[in-house]
């Protein structure tokens, strides 16, 4: 299990992840339930302005139970080729084929058990618009596909009626003064936490009492501070077999330029 949360701003996105891995097998067998290595779950690509993370399949074994694929390392190495793509949609449709292909050739029989968040900017109506991909599988038809969900996650409608160029400037007004936090993994979990933080953050800013506004680092905490207190959580109360989310806390902050204003780790 993954803990994964971001948040966009106009003018810059935040993701922050755990570093637990479950490694599977090519059938897809749990073959070794936790580590706790110091990769994060992200990787960064400035010069197309997103952020990929991922959950799910960490690596794939071989029959000699060594690693012979890792979804970090893959991803990693899509950061040589990143001026190829013109946008993160053009990148995200990449790395579903090249998915496809992959999943294919290790004959996994579940294909949602990777999915990929790409969090970041593309070029529209002369300004950067922040943007959500999803890359997941498909079983039933074992392939990969690339959905924007940055205007279906706001407003959780199944139906969407405004065309594309229209959810781009309603998502991009909604944020003028605001934020969204998305997250995936143990979606329970994180919720508690983040529910809790966000109740206690309005209730200072109903009293006048948020010291310093709505900083950068305020949204860094409130993207980091959630799976912390999971990773805790789980750490003091769960048993050593139940724990799926833990090690370190990674997180990484991207302005609308590409720039990567902060990362960090935190155990």
């Amino acid at each position: 299990m993954t803990i994964i949360s971001a948040v966009i701003r106009q003018t810059f996105i935040i993701v922050a992840t755990d570093s637990l891995l479950a490694a599977k097998q090519s059938a897809g067998t749990v073959i070794n339930k936790e580590s706790f290595p110091g990769k994060p779950k992200f990787v960064a690509f400035p010069k197309i302005r997103c952020i990929a993370s991922y959950w799910g399949v960490a690596s794939i074994l071989g029959n000699s139970k060594k690693e012979t694929w890792t979804t970090y390392d893959w991803l990693k190495s899509k950061v040589q080729i990143q001026s190829n793509f013109s946008s993160m949609e053009d990148f995200g449709e990449h790395l579903k084929e090249d998915l496809t292909r992959i999943f294919g050739q290790y004959n996994f029989k579940s294909y949602r058990m990777l999915g990929i968040h790409l969090t970041g900017f593309e070029w529209f109506n002369n300004k950067w618009i922040p943007e959500l991909f999803l890359v997941i599988g498909d079983s039933n038809n074992k392939n990969f596909n690339c959905s924007r969900r940055t205007y279906f996650d706001l407003d959780k409608k199944e139906d969407i009626q405004l065309e594309i160029a229209e959810q781009r400037e309603v998502y991009y007004d909604r944020i003028k003064d605001g934020y969204s936090i998305y997250n995936n993994g143990d979606n329970e979990m994180f919720n508690h936490f983040c529910n809790s933080f966000h109740n206690a953050i309005k209730s200072t800013q109903n009293k006048s009492q948020l010291k310093g506004g709505l900083s950068k680092s305020f949204f860094l905490d409130l993207a980091t501070l959630p799976i912390k207190q999971v990773v805790y959580f789980q750490n003091k109360y769960y048993t050593k077999d139940a724990i799926n989310v833990g090690g370190k806390v990674h997180t990484i902050c991207m302005n609308s330029d590409g720039f990567i204003d902060s990362i960090k780790s935190n155990r």
